[in-house]
């Protein structure tokens, strides 16, 4: 009984962090939509005295890249790990009932 409820715990935090993972890739993208790509452009004065998201115009692609891979590769990883707990359900299932 303490497999099985070992392959939930796993079930449950695996789909939880798939979903973190999912959440921060948004994020990242979103930064990565409105980074600063070093356009050339005339900004006018008007243009200028707009408030503007400082987090966004000063970070640029590079760090909202990164943290799309790493978003990436996490969530792969949780993906394993809710395999893993498939597997582990299935012989827990055969060990009580074999075929």
């Amino acid at each position: 009984m303490s497999n099985l409820l070992g392959a939930i715990s796993m079930f449950q935090s695996s789909v939880q962090g798939i979903g973190r993972e999912f959440n921060r890739a948004a994020v990242a993208a979103a930064k990565i939509a409105r980074a600063d790509r070093g356009d050339k452009v005339t900004i006018s004065a008007e243009a200028r005295a707009q408030p503007q998201d400082s987090e966004a115009a000063a970070d640029g692609v590079e760090a909202p890249m990164v943290d799309m891979r790493v978003a990436k590769y996490s969530a792969i990883a949780n993906m394993r790990v809710l395999s893993v707990a498939d597997d582990m359900a299935k012989e827990e299932a055969n060990v009580i009932r074999p075929h």
